[in-house]
């Protein structure tokens, strides 16, 4: 069977194409061009009509054209049964996309605590105990993000595109602002690290999202590395509705 896998994010409309759970394809489109993505997925997969989606903001236009052009459509939401027990205070308020990471740190990392660190427009921080209790984490601004305020709230910093800081001191405003925005985000990453390493004596570590590879080679702690975990877990959410 043929299953398309769409995670609809802030900036990117990213997809995954498996059969018989192995991944084929991967791809991303921005939402502008929905109906031409989609078009060409058709022409290539002509037998596709399983779709499992998450969104943190797409249109209910979206929704019928998908719903038109596929049979079976799987839109995951808060109250769609899943694999761990969420402890978290306000669980109508978290986001799919953190209860994909949930969902797939559970499936694919059985027993096991976890960390899921997920690096995109923002960065988000996930804590799951070995019984696949879910009890919440931390948001906070991304690299663009952060690069995007200091610009537009300040007269005359300029936006700079993401750079491997040089040393400290930043001898110029570019360099001060690359420490500034990649060095810092890189010790918030290794702090909560470190806090969790301090309580916990086993967990696995996982870094997903747009800027987890770039991020990740500067980090000193071991971590496994998993750009597209967000939709392993929308496949292994699938797997676990339909088993």
């Amino acid at each position: 069977m043929l299953l398309l896998a769409i995670d609809w994010g802030n900036t990117w409309v990213k997809w995954r194409i498996t059969q018989q759970e192995q991944p084929i394809e991967d791809g991303r489109f921005a939402p502008v061009d929905t109906i031409l993505a989609f078009d060409e997925i058709q022409l290539k997969y002509p037998a596709l009509q399983h779709i499992v989606m998450s969104s943190v903001g797409q249109s209910d236009v979206f929704l019928v054209e998908l719903k038109m052009r596929f049979s079976a459509v799987t839109i995951l939401n808060a109250q769609t049964p899943a694999p761990f027990t969420n402890s978290y205070a306000t669980p109508q308020t978290l986001g799919i996309d953190r209860m994909v990471l949930a969902v797939g740190a559970v499936q694919l990392y059985p027993n096991q605590a976890a960390l899921i660190i997920d690096c995109g427009s923002c960065i988000t921080y996930d804590w799951l105990d070995e019984m696949g209790v879910y009890y919440g984490g931390a948001i906070s601004p991304g690299i663009s993000m952060r690069y995007e305020a200091l610009h537009q709230f300040t007269a005359r910093l300029p936006l700079l595109s993401p750079k491997v800081p040089n040393d400290f001191p930043g001898n110029s405003t570019a360099d001060s602002i690359h420490l500034g925005v990649v060095q810092s985000t890189v010790y918030e990453i290794e702090g909560f690290m470190q806090a969790q390493q301090a309580k916990h004596a086993n967990f696995i570590l996982i870094l997903t999202g747009g800027d987890a590879e770039f991020l990740a080679e500067q980090l000193k702690s071991p971590i496994f590395v998993r750009p597209t975990f967000q939709l392993e877990g929308l496949c292994a959410w699938y797997q676990y509705l339909h088993s």
